[in-house]
Protein backbone atom coordinates (compact mmCIF):
# COMPACT_ATOMS: atom_id res chain seq x y z
CA UNK A 1 0.00 0.00 0.00
CA UNK A 2 1.05 3.26 -0.88
CA UNK A 3 2.98 5.22 2.45
CA UNK A 4 2.54 8.95 2.01
CA UNK A 5 5.84 10.80 2.73
CA UNK A 6 5.17 12.84 5.37
CA UNK A 7 5.81 16.54 5.10
CA UNK A 8 7.96 18.50 7.58
CA UNK A 9 6.10 20.93 9.18
CA UNK A 10 6.84 24.60 8.25
CA UNK A 11 6.91 26.40 11.39
CA UNK A 12 10.13 24.53 11.83
CA UNK A 13 11.66 26.51 9.08
CA UNK A 14 10.11 29.79 9.39
CA UNK A 15 11.22 29.63 13.04
CA UNK A 16 14.94 28.87 11.98
CA UNK A 17 14.79 31.77 9.38
CA UNK A 18 13.91 34.28 12.06
CA UNK A 19 16.79 32.81 14.39
CA UNK A 20 19.03 33.60 11.45
CA UNK A 21 17.48 37.15 10.35
CA UNK A 22 17.63 38.28 14.15
CA UNK A 23 20.96 37.47 14.22
CA UNK A 24 21.92 39.07 11.32
CA UNK A 25 20.04 42.37 12.68
CA UNK A 26 21.81 42.11 16.34
CA UNK A 27 25.29 42.03 14.73
CA UNK A 28 24.37 44.54 12.74
CA UNK A 29 23.20 47.12 15.57
CA UNK A 30 26.55 46.34 17.31
CA UNK A 31 28.46 47.26 14.09
CA UNK A 32 26.35 50.35 13.70
CA UNK A 33 27.22 51.21 17.87
CA UNK A 34 30.54 50.60 17.48
CA UNK A 35 31.36 52.92 14.60
CA UNK A 36 29.50 55.53 15.95
CA UNK A 37 31.68 55.13 19.26
CA UNK A 38 34.86 55.80 17.43
CA UNK A 39 33.72 58.62 15.38
CA UNK A 40 32.62 60.08 18.37
CA UNK A 41 36.04 59.63 19.99
CA UNK A 42 38.19 61.15 16.85
CA UNK A 43 36.35 64.12 17.13
CA UNK A 44 36.97 64.40 21.16
CA UNK A 45 40.50 64.17 19.84
CA UNK A 46 41.05 60.94 21.82
CA UNK A 47 42.93 59.43 19.04
CA UNK A 48 46.33 61.11 17.05
CA UNK A 49 46.01 63.30 14.38
CA UNK A 50 49.14 63.19 11.99
CA UNK A 51 50.99 66.95 12.24
CA UNK A 52 50.33 69.33 8.80
CA UNK A 53 53.73 69.38 6.72
CA UNK A 54 55.81 71.92 7.85
CA UNK A 55 56.94 75.59 6.63
CA UNK A 56 60.18 74.93 4.66
CA UNK A 57 61.07 78.70 6.06
CA UNK A 58 60.11 77.97 9.71
CA UNK A 59 62.48 74.97 11.13
CA UNK A 60 61.28 72.68 14.17
CA UNK A 61 63.68 70.64 16.28
CA UNK A 62 63.91 66.97 16.32
CA UNK A 63 66.23 64.58 18.56
CA UNK A 64 65.51 60.92 18.99
CA UNK A 65 69.18 59.46 19.89
CA UNK A 66 71.27 61.70 20.38
CA UNK A 67 74.53 61.24 21.95
CA UNK A 68 75.87 62.77 25.02
CA UNK A 69 78.18 64.18 23.22
CA UNK A 70 78.86 67.62 20.84
CA UNK A 71 75.76 67.61 18.76
CA UNK A 72 76.78 68.19 14.89
CA UNK A 73 75.73 71.03 13.12
CA UNK A 74 74.82 69.05 10.17
CA UNK A 75 72.38 66.68 11.25
CA UNK A 76 69.04 67.32 9.36
CA UNK A 77 65.87 66.00 11.54
CA UNK A 78 63.18 65.43 10.07
CA UNK A 79 60.30 64.59 12.49
CA UNK A 80 59.18 66.16 16.64
CA UNK A 81 60.72 64.11 18.99
CA UNK A 82 58.16 61.91 20.69
CA UNK A 83 60.19 61.88 24.41
CA UNK A 84 62.39 64.07 25.80
CA UNK A 85 66.33 63.21 24.60
CA UNK A 86 68.60 62.30 27.25
CA UNK A 87 70.18 64.58 29.61
CA UNK A 88 68.88 67.20 31.53
CA UNK A 89 65.15 67.47 31.22
CA UNK A 90 63.43 70.39 30.26
CA UNK A 91 60.75 71.76 32.78
CA UNK A 92 57.30 71.60 31.45
CA UNK A 93 56.54 74.93 31.76
CA UNK A 94 58.19 77.25 29.05
CA UNK A 95 56.90 80.94 31.43
CA UNK A 96 59.45 82.85 32.77
CA UNK A 97 59.83 82.32 36.73
CA UNK A 98 57.39 84.28 39.06
CA UNK A 99 60.17 86.81 39.66
CA UNK A 100 60.20 88.13 35.71
CA UNK A 101 59.56 91.65 35.91
CA UNK A 102 59.64 91.88 31.84
CA UNK A 103 56.51 92.71 29.75
CA UNK A 104 55.13 89.45 27.97
CA UNK A 105 55.27 89.61 24.21
CA UNK A 106 51.46 89.79 22.76
CA UNK A 107 52.58 87.88 19.29
CA UNK A 108 50.48 85.01 18.89
CA UNK A 109 52.96 82.63 17.48
CA UNK A 110 55.28 81.79 20.41
CA UNK A 111 59.35 81.74 20.66
CA UNK A 112 61.76 82.08 17.62
CA UNK A 113 65.06 81.80 17.96
CA UNK A 114 67.87 83.36 15.39
CA UNK A 115 71.96 83.05 15.17
CA UNK A 116 74.39 80.70 14.47
CA UNK A 117 75.44 77.16 15.55
CA UNK A 118 74.07 78.02 19.35
CA UNK A 119 70.87 78.12 17.69
CA UNK A 120 71.33 75.12 15.54
CA UNK A 121 72.41 72.81 18.25
CA UNK A 122 69.48 74.20 20.54
CA UNK A 123 67.58 73.14 17.61
CA UNK A 124 68.78 69.73 16.96
CA UNK A 125 69.03 68.75 20.95
CA UNK A 126 64.80 68.73 21.09
CA UNK A 127 64.68 70.77 24.33
CA UNK A 128 62.32 73.26 23.08
CA UNK A 129 60.35 71.81 20.35
CA UNK A 130 57.70 74.53 20.21
CA UNK A 131 59.72 77.13 18.99
CA UNK A 132 60.67 78.01 15.70
CA UNK A 133 64.29 78.15 14.95
CA UNK A 134 66.23 80.27 12.04
CA UNK A 135 70.22 79.68 11.80
CA UNK A 136 72.91 78.79 9.53
CA UNK A 137 76.82 77.51 10.89
CA UNK A 138 79.15 80.51 10.66
CA UNK A 139 76.31 83.12 10.84
CA UNK A 140 77.28 86.64 12.16
CA UNK A 141 75.75 89.73 12.51
CA UNK A 142 76.11 91.19 8.90
CA UNK A 143 75.63 87.35 7.03
CA UNK A 144 72.31 87.33 8.78
CA UNK A 145 71.17 90.12 6.57
CA UNK A 146 72.10 89.03 3.77
CA UNK A 147 72.96 85.07 3.57
CA UNK A 148 70.08 82.79 3.89
CA UNK A 149 69.41 79.41 5.79
CA UNK A 150 70.61 75.74 4.20
CA UNK A 151 66.61 75.20 2.94
CA UNK A 152 66.16 79.34 3.32
CA UNK A 153 65.26 81.85 0.61
CA UNK A 154 65.76 85.22 1.88
CA UNK A 155 68.42 86.24 4.58
CA UNK A 156 68.21 84.61 7.76
CA UNK A 157 66.60 88.11 9.70
CA UNK A 158 64.31 88.34 6.90
CA UNK A 159 62.54 85.07 8.10
CA UNK A 160 60.85 86.94 10.74
CA UNK A 161 58.55 89.08 8.19
CA UNK A 162 55.62 87.90 8.13
CA UNK A 163 55.20 86.27 11.62
CA UNK A 164 53.76 87.71 15.23
CA UNK A 165 56.06 86.20 17.41
CA UNK A 166 55.94 86.51 20.62
CA UNK A 167 59.23 86.56 21.77
CA UNK A 168 62.35 86.48 20.00
CA UNK A 169 65.76 85.38 20.96
CA UNK A 170 69.05 86.33 19.37
CA UNK A 171 72.64 84.67 19.45
CA UNK A 172 75.46 85.98 18.34
CA UNK A 173 79.19 86.80 19.11
CA UNK A 174 81.33 84.14 18.66
CA UNK A 175 81.88 83.94 15.51
CA UNK A 176 82.35 88.00 15.56
CA UNK A 177 84.84 87.93 18.76
CA UNK A 178 88.20 88.40 16.04
CA UNK A 179 86.90 90.81 14.36
CA UNK A 180 89.12 93.60 14.22
CA UNK A 181 86.41 96.42 14.81
CA UNK A 182 84.62 95.41 17.67
CA UNK A 183 82.30 98.83 17.21
CA UNK A 184 81.24 97.36 13.55
CA UNK A 185 80.15 94.35 15.45
CA UNK A 186 77.79 96.39 17.89
CA UNK A 187 76.19 98.46 15.35
CA UNK A 188 75.91 95.45 12.89
CA UNK A 189 73.68 94.07 15.98
CA UNK A 190 71.72 96.70 16.56
CA UNK A 191 70.50 97.00 12.97
CA UNK A 192 69.37 93.29 13.48
CA UNK A 193 67.29 94.22 16.87
CA UNK A 194 65.61 96.75 15.16
CA UNK A 195 64.41 94.27 12.06
CA UNK A 196 63.36 92.32 14.74
CA UNK A 197 61.09 95.24 16.34
CA UNK A 198 59.84 96.01 12.70
CA UNK A 199 59.03 92.56 11.54
CA UNK A 200 57.29 91.43 15.14
CA UNK A 201 56.20 94.96 16.62
CA UNK A 202 54.19 92.90 19.45
CA UNK A 203 57.56 90.48 20.90
CA UNK A 204 59.80 91.04 23.28
CA UNK A 205 63.29 90.85 22.18
CA UNK A 206 66.08 89.22 24.10
CA UNK A 207 69.78 89.02 23.44
CA UNK A 208 71.23 86.30 24.25
CA UNK A 209 74.71 86.36 26.09
CA UNK A 210 77.64 85.04 24.10
CA UNK A 211 78.00 81.33 25.23
CA UNK A 212 81.37 80.42 27.34
CA UNK A 213 84.10 78.25 26.19
CA UNK A 214 86.51 75.94 28.08
CA UNK A 215 89.59 76.87 29.13
CA UNK A 216 91.46 75.00 26.55
CA UNK A 217 89.78 76.40 23.62
CA UNK A 218 89.88 80.08 24.93
CA UNK A 219 93.98 79.35 25.13
CA UNK A 220 93.86 77.95 21.42
CA UNK A 221 92.44 81.26 20.77
CA UNK A 222 90.90 80.40 16.92
CA UNK A 223 90.46 83.47 14.86
CA UNK A 224 91.04 85.55 17.85
CA UNK A 225 88.07 83.82 20.18
CA UNK A 226 89.34 83.57 23.62
CA UNK A 227 87.06 83.86 26.92
CA UNK A 228 88.03 87.46 27.98
CA UNK A 229 86.91 89.04 24.90
CA UNK A 230 83.80 86.89 25.30
CA UNK A 231 83.65 88.46 28.74
CA UNK A 232 84.10 92.15 27.14
CA UNK A 233 81.42 91.64 24.57
CA UNK A 234 78.94 90.30 26.78
CA UNK A 235 79.18 93.14 29.15
CA UNK A 236 78.66 95.91 26.46
CA UNK A 237 75.92 93.23 24.95
CA UNK A 238 74.04 94.66 28.29
CA UNK A 239 74.13 98.44 26.98
CA UNK A 240 73.22 97.59 23.86
CA UNK A 241 69.74 96.25 24.69
CA UNK A 242 69.11 98.88 26.88
CA UNK A 243 69.51 101.36 23.68
CA UNK A 244 67.70 99.13 21.61
CA UNK A 245 64.39 97.95 23.74
CA UNK A 246 66.05 94.62 24.60
CA UNK A 247 66.75 91.83 27.01
CA UNK A 248 69.99 91.13 27.68
CA UNK A 249 69.87 87.33 29.28
CA UNK A 250 73.48 85.98 30.90
CA UNK A 251 73.78 82.67 31.34
CA UNK A 252 77.72 82.68 31.49
CA UNK A 253 77.55 82.86 35.48
CA UNK A 254 74.96 79.42 35.74
CA UNK A 255 77.02 77.51 32.43
CA UNK A 256 80.89 78.23 33.52
CA UNK A 257 83.27 76.55 36.22
CA UNK A 258 84.83 78.13 39.27
CA UNK A 259 87.65 78.87 36.71
CA UNK A 260 85.58 80.96 35.09
CA UNK A 261 85.90 78.91 31.74
CA UNK A 262 83.07 75.70 30.60
CA UNK A 263 83.65 72.86 32.08
CA UNK A 264 86.13 70.82 29.95
CA UNK A 265 83.24 68.28 29.90
CA UNK A 266 81.02 70.39 28.55
CA UNK A 267 82.08 70.36 25.06
CA UNK A 268 83.70 67.92 22.77
CA UNK A 269 85.30 70.99 20.73
CA UNK A 270 85.14 73.17 24.19
CA UNK A 271 82.49 75.42 22.23
CA UNK A 272 79.49 73.96 21.06
CA UNK A 273 77.72 72.20 24.54
CA UNK A 274 77.02 68.82 24.45
CA UNK A 275 73.49 66.94 25.06
CA UNK A 276 73.23 67.25 29.06
CA UNK A 277 74.68 71.24 29.34
CA UNK A 278 72.02 71.80 26.10
CA UNK A 279 69.68 71.06 28.30
CA UNK A 280 70.82 73.24 31.16
CA UNK A 281 70.81 76.01 28.65
CA UNK A 282 67.43 75.28 27.46
CA UNK A 283 66.25 75.43 31.29
CA UNK A 284 67.92 78.67 32.02
CA UNK A 285 65.76 79.69 28.89
CA UNK A 286 62.31 78.61 30.05
CA UNK A 287 63.34 80.70 33.29
CA UNK A 288 64.27 83.48 31.52
CA UNK A 289 63.12 86.00 34.59
CA UNK A 290 66.03 85.12 37.01
CA UNK A 291 68.53 85.26 33.90
CA UNK A 292 67.99 89.49 32.67
CA UNK A 293 70.65 91.64 33.42
CA UNK A 294 68.95 95.10 32.61
CA UNK A 295 65.26 94.60 33.70
CA UNK A 296 63.55 97.27 35.69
Amino acid sequence: MYRRRRRRPRYRFRQGGQRRLALVISVTVIAVSAAAGFAAAWREGLFPVSAGVQSTASVRPVAEFLPDATVGASMAPSRLPEASPSGTAAPASTEPSAAASIPVGSGSEGMAFVGNSGISDLYVSGFLPDADYYYKVGLNVRSASDTAMDNGTVPVIDELSDHDYSEIFLLFGQNELGWPAPEVFFEEYAGLIQKAHEYCPNATVYIMSILPMSEEASDRNDNGENQQRADQYNEQLVELAKENDAYFLDFTTDLKGSDGYLPADAAADGVHLNQTYLGRWADMIKDRGSYIENAG
